[in-house]
């Protein structure tokens, strides 16, 4: 694969059995910028609502090893999650719910949501293997692991295994193993449970039109789909990254932070209108409104 995320092989269950999501395992290179563009469709992150955090939750963080430069590149970048979300994130000496490896032999990968609780505390739950330890600024492809890999420990799946990719993304199988295995050295099995392999949608809160700029997104080379689509790298959140977060961990709208990145804006770019959107609206309570959200999507599956 193509973009430097995730090289850890895993366990892939259904349910709310425990999951690992291994990225790639390639190096990170600088690209470009990553930005990502609205063309006004509605999209979906893909979430199972079990791995969820609970509202208002204090999820603490620790590191395993790392330098200042690493640690700081880590602290900047999930503030990008933590302005649309109602948790707080804490660093902690030790034993913290996310705890954060930068073993480069280990890749880049991350248990999802609160499946973290069930990993032992003298193990890491993520492991972030390119972050350079030795130039302070951070690229884009640097922040858009840790943006990934943190999108993992928030509760999301891959994109590009939503049931929504049919018709969008194909992959030829034989092309895609092959693939992998002469770019990353990932086995026949890692890449059918990483890359293959489509969620079910019994197994998901929510997925509805395919997002590509999805910061859960990989970069897929043309070569290996059957439609030839390419997806470059996404090295920023999208407008529906946000706007999921938001719905998931929403605050009660007199707790907003930004104006841009309300309720109403969410529900609009998901695409909840009529009474789904006026029940949500007058609802204050953030349990209550994830609740609505998951039921919506429950009832208006698009595939």
């Amino acid at each position: 694969m193509a973009d430097g995320r995730d090289a850890r092989a895993g366990q892939v269950s259904s349910g709310c059995m425990p999951v690992f999501i291994p990225l790639s395992n390639g190096k990170i290179e600088e690209d470009e910028d990553g930005e990502n563009s609205d063309d006004g469709q509605p999209y979906a992150v893909v979430a199972p609502d079990c791995n969820l955090w609970e509202n208002y939750s204090r999820i603490t963080f620790s590191f395993f090893d790392g330098n200042g430069i690493q640690r700081a590149k880590v602290h900047r970048a999930i503030l990008k999650w933590a302005m649309y979300i109602n948790l707080t994130f804490v660093e902690c000496q030790s034993g913290g719910d996310i705890r954060i490896g930068f073993d480069e032999a280990a890749g880049s990968w991350s248990t999802v949501g609160t499946f973290a609780r069930m990993v032992g505390l003298n193990e890491p739950t993520m492991n972030l293997g390119w972050i350079n330890a030795e130039t302070e600024s951070t690229i884009p492809a640097e922040e858009g692991v840790i943006l990934h890999e943190f999108g993992h420990a928030l509760g999301l799946l891959h994109e590009h295994q939503s049931p929504a990719r049919h018709g969008v993304l194909t992959f030829n199988a034989t092309e895609t193993i092959r693939d992998f295995r002469i770019a990353h050295s990932w086995t026949h099995d890692m890449v059918e449970e990483s890359v293959l392999h489509v969620w079910n949608q019994s197994e998901l809160s929510s997925h509805s039109r395919f997002d590509t700029r999805s910061i859960m997104m990989y970069s897929i080379p043309g070569t290996i789909t059957e439609e030839g689509n390419t997806i470059q790298n996404n090295n920023v959140l999208s407008d529906l990254d946000k706007a999921y977060v938001i719905l998931y961990y929403p605050r009660s709208r007199r707790d907003e932070l930004c104006q841009e990145w309300t309720i109403s804006r969410a529900l609009e770019l998901v695409g909840v209108d009529g009474e789904p959107q006026k029940n949500i609206l007058k609802t204050e309570n953030p349990d209550s409104i994830r609740q609505m959200f998951i039921q919506w999507n429950e009832n208006n599956r698009t595939v």
